[in-house]
């Protein structure tokens, strides 16, 4: 196909596309501007007599308006943990808030068990690197619930058995979770996760990027019972979790 053969349609045809595969609307903004871009440059040199981006106009879902998990779906999420591998980094970032990029740099040297919190100070880059700082640039210490460090211990010590088990495992890192070969987790693979563990249960699609609004969410309607969603002691969904 050409490209003089794209029209305002294909364009609102490809955006809706992006949204099912579970794009966010940042992510879809961001490439339908640089789309822009190009169709204009090819307009300007002639390869094309009109740029189609012009007349297919984007359409932003407002806040309210974006996917989250319902209630039933959380639970699935929770209990999810027994059936799928990474149902843990979902519900963990979730919980506290996690942005999907800190929760997959996430070590074991971020965590002081004694104290029960976690220093937030890095995040996923490019590929499978680590980029040695958040998105805002500024640390923060969570306190964790109490499910969560629960969660944490056994999920250390199921690292260490199977790292034990299989001497070609490599963790240099020290990550919490890691793929079937001790890798960093892509953003992919937990959006597939994602979307796999909720799909039981009728409701909207949810993405790695929703889970800090759901947590927030969670908050306000008083499903975690302290102040804050990092220093909740155990939320209503956390029993059959950590069961």
């Amino acid at each position: 196909r050409t490209v003089r053969s794209i029209q305002p349609e294909d364009v609102r045809a490809w955006q809706s596309r992006l949204r099912d595969e579970g794009r966010s609307e940042n992510y879809v903004h961001a490439a339908f501007c640089a789309l822009e871009r190009m169709m204009e440059f090819g307009r300007k040199k002639g390869y094309i007599h009109c740029n189609p981006c012009r007349y297919a106009k984007e359409v932003r879902l407002q806040s309210n308006e974006q996917s989250t998990l319902n209630d039933e779906q959380i639970r699935e999420l929770m209990v999810g943990q027994k059936d799928h591998s990474l149902a843990g980094i979902c519900a963990v970032a979730m919980m506290l808030g996690l942005r999907n990029a800190e929760v997959r740099a996430l070590s074991w040297k971020q965590i002081d068990w004694k104290k029960g919190t976690v220093c937030i100070c890095r995040q996923a880059g490019s590929g499978r690197g680590i980029v040695p700082h958040t998105k805002t640039g500024r640390n923060r210490t969570l306190l964790m619930p109490k499910g969560v460090l629960l969660y944490l211990r056994r999920e250390r010590e199921r690292q260490r058995q199977r790292m034990g088990a299989d001497p070609a495992l490599r963790n240099p890192e020290g990550l919490v979770f890691t793929d079937s070969r001790g890798r960093m987790i892509s953003y992919k693979s937990m959006a597939r996760a994602l979307s796999r563990i909720t799909e039981r249960v009728p409701g909207d699609h949810a993405t790695p990027h929703s889970l800090r609004r759901i947590s927030a969410r969670l908050l306000l309607r008083e499903i975690i019972e302290e102040a804050r969603p990092c220093q909740a002691s155990c939320g209503k969904f956390w029993p059959c979790f950590c069961a």
